[in-house]
Formats: C-alpha cells, sequence, structure tokens
C-alpha cells in the first residue's frame, strides 16, 4: 500500500475516533449518576429526623447554599450512599411548580400497626454486621420489633422488620463488612411491593437504566442508579394479595412517596422516557421557590404504583452529598464547588 493511501488511512482513523470520544452514547446520557435520595413525606418530620439520627446515627447533611429548599431535611446513614430525605406533606409555601395539583390536595389517612399494605415502597432496608447486636440496641431504645424473621426474596441473610416512623416499615438486615466501613448501618436496598412486576420492570429498564440482577416470576432484583431496588409481588412477600389496596390519588399516606435520581443532565433521561411512552407529571424546568431559581433542574414521572420518581441535576453537584450541617461547605461533592 503506497504512504498517500496508509496516511489517509491514519489521518481518518484519527479523526474517527476523535469524533467518537465526543459523541455520548445513549446509556451515558440517560444513565443516572446515583440514587441520590429516599424521600419521606410525614406529619412530623422533626420526629422523623430525630429517629434516625438517635437510632441508625444518621448524619444531618447541608443544604445547597443558592436557595435551598428549606423543607426538606437530608440525612445520611452512610458515605458515598443514597440521602434519606425528610419532609412534610406540601403544599409549600413560596414552591412554585407545575406538578400535578391533586398530590396536594389528599385527605390524610390515620395509620396504625393493622393498616393494610398498599403497592409502592414497602420497606426501607438497612444493612448491618451483627443483627443481634443492633435488635437488642433498638429495644432497649425503645423500639418495637415487628418480626425477627423476615423473608426477602432471592436472599438467606437473616432479616428483622422494626416500625419506623408513622408505622412505616423498616427492616434490617445482617451482611458481612464492607472494606473501609465506618459506619455501623448503611442502605441495603429499597423494597417495591408491585401489583404487575412485568410492568415495573420494564419501567426501571426503560426509563433509569436498570439492570436485572436476579430474577423470577414473582420477584426481581435490580440494580438502578447504584443502589439495590427490590420489586416482589405480595406472595413472595407471603401477603395474600387481596389485604393490599391500590395507592389512592385521593389519600395521603406518610410514607417514602418519592424516590430521586441524580443526573448531569436530565433533558437525554427525560426525552428517551417520553418517546417510549412514558408521562411525566412535570418536565424537566428549573424550580422557582420564594421568586428565585433553586439549583434544580426537575423532572418528575411515576412508577407503575404511583411511585413519584425524579430526575433532576443540582448545579455545582455530580456525586452524593458530603458537607454535613455545621461544616464548611467548599463543596457539595467532593469535586465541585457550588455555584
Amino acid at each position: 500500500m503506497s504512504l498517500p493511501r496508509l496516511y489517509q488511512l491514519g489521518v481518518l482513523s484519527v479523526f474517527t475516533l476523535i469524533c467518537c470520544a465526543f459523541i455520548p452514547t445513549d446509556q451515558q446520557e440517560t444513565h443516572p449518576i446515583m440514587l441520590d435520595n429516599i424521600h419521606y413525606f410525614v406529619n412530623d418530620p422533626k420526629a422523623a429526623k430525630d429517629f434516625f439520627v438517635k437510632h441508625f446515627q444518621a448524619k444531618p447533611l447541608a443544604r445547597p447554599d443558592k436557595n435551598p429548599l428549606s423543607f426538606i431535611d437530608y440525612l445520611e446513614v452512610r458515605p458515598e450512599q443514597a440521602s434519606i430525605a425528610i419532609s412534610p406533606r406540601g403544599p409549600y409555601q413560596g414552591m412554585y411548580m407545575q406538578e400535578d395539583p391533586i398530590r396536594w390536595k389528599r385527605t390524610s389517612v390515620k395509620v396504625s400497626a393493622k393498616t393494610p399494605p398498599t403497592y409502592g415502597v414497602h420497606w426501607l432496608a438497612l444493612r448491618t454486621e451483627s443483627i443481634k447486636y443492633s435488635l437488642k440496641s433498638l429495644e432497649a431504645q425503645g423500639i418495637k420489633v415487628i418480626s425477627t424473621e423476615v423473608d426477602i426474596p432471592g436472599e438467606s441473610s437473616k432479616a428483622a422488620m422494626i416500625w419506623g416512623p408513622e408505622y412505616t416499615r423498616i427492616v434490617i438486615i445482617q451482611r458481612n463488612r464492607e472494606r473501609s466501613q465506618e459506619t455501623l448501618y448503611g442502605i441495603d436496598h429499597v423494597m417495591l411491593l408491585v401489583e404487575n412486576l412485568e410492568k415495573n420492570i420494564n419501567f426501571f429498564k426503560d426509563v433509569y437504566n436498570g439492570e436485572i440482577l436476579k430474577r423470577n416470576n414473582l420477584y426481581c432484583k435490580m440494580k438502578v442508579g447504584d443502589h439495590i431496588l427490590i420489586m416482589a409481588v405480595p406472595e413472595a412477600l407471603n401477603i395474600p394479595s387481596s389485604t393490599v389496596h391500590r395507592m389512592d390519588t385521593m389519600q395521603f399516606r406518610p410514607g417514602i412517596e418519592q424516590i430521586g435520581f441524580l443526573y448531569k443532565d436530565p433533558q437525554p433521561a427525560y426525552q428517551s422516557a417520553a418517546i417510549k411512552g412514558y408521562e411525566f407529571n412535570l418536565r424537566p424546568s428549573r424550580l422557582i421557590y420564594r421568586n428565585k431559581p433553586t439549583p434544580y433542574i426537575t423532572a418528575i414521572t411515576h412508577s407503575p404504583e404511583g411511585i413519584y420518581c425524579e430526575m433532576y441535576a443540582e448545579d455545582g453537584r455530580e456525586g452524593p452529598r458530603t458537607v454535613y450541617i455545621n461544616q464548611p461547605s467548599e463543596t457539595m461533592s467532593g469535586n465541585k464547588k457550588d455555584k
């Protein structure tokens, strides 16, 4: 082959490599950085916050410096993981968001230990090295243990269940100590009780690039945003399906009503999901609070069971929250300064 021809091929190859380097794949564009928050909406936010701080050594996290949403508190159970967000039910004074108005006009339901389960988030599971030590400590602090033998689909690890804030379920699961682990507890998974397993699998695959780790016809374990979601029909959890209620859009029940995924830019993920036919309560929009822009660009859709699922970007943050309350806010992600 002649030298000019070799030169042409070389230039073409370099040009192709350069072009490819600047063309992100669909997965890169639409894949969330992480599951960023697990959001409790409750009647008594202070009591819920105190519960996690006292019993699970959660650390309060700082909000962004620029016009933060003052009605949301963030807690860290373990560094580098999703935070637990806690807020009252809403609406929120000074908050303008073109979202589903029915969400904030619902009638509150009085809950108790006997309140039937509903489809949606069934429990938050926290991992610990010794379940025996944890339960002994929690009971000494007045926490009621519902069950010491919880069967988790596809799992053989020991697990127990306690009541969390306002009769929400929390599962404690025993896991081996992780390398460089510094906290007693960490987030293990979020359990979703679902009516139609296939629809939920497709939703988290299509919208949030979820990866199936294990499944059968009763449950599915997925990795979504670097965290574990387990979806299970009632029978997989030994719950009679006749006792499970569908989420009533006109009623408010305290609990995990929303999960949020962090993106560098939510627009490509939104467009990809919209093209596939998924509906959004809110298209990607800059949130306005107290007549000023916030650091958030947010889009909201909902799972087949009615869980609000948020995809958003936060100015200056492309990783987990790392600044605690009363700590100088040098960064919110460890690598970028807040704007």
